[in-house]
C-alpha cells in the first residue's frame, strides 16, 4: 500500500479524482486484513493490526498531503492516532 501510494504521488495519478476511487479498494485491503487477524494467532494478529494502522497512517498522509476527500485536520489527526496505536501495540507485544 506504502509502494502503491508513493508511486502515485510521484506520478500524480493520486493527486486528482483518481485518489476518490481508490477509496474502495483500499477500504476492501484494510478489511481484509482485519478479518484475516481475527483467525490466526493473536500474537501474529496484533502485528497485522498494527501493521494495518502504521499503513492507514501513511494513507492519511496521503490524503493530508493532497488535501483532498477529508478534510486535512481530520486526516492530521486520524494519522497522528493510528500511527500511535499501530507502534504501541507492537511496542506492547
Amino acid at each position: 500500500m506504502v509502494l502503491l501510494a508513493t508511486t502515485g504521488l510521484v506520478i500524480g495519478v493520486l493527486r486528482g479524482d483518481r485518489l476518490r476511487l481508490a477509496q474502495a479498494p483500499s477500504a476492501v485491503v484494510f478489511t481484509g486484513a482485519g478479518l484475516l487477524a481475527t483467525g490466526i494467532d493473536p500474537r501474529i494478529g496484533v502485528v497485522v493490526i498494527a501493521g494495518g494502522l502504521v499503513l492507514h497512517a501513511c494513507w492519511d498522509a496521503v490524503h493530508w498531503w493532497s488535501e483532498r476527500v477529508v478534510q486535512r485536520s481530520f486526516a492530521e489527526w486520524c494519522g497522528v492516532l493510528d500511527l500511535t496505536v499501530g507502534v504501541g501495540l507492537l511496542l506492547l507485544l
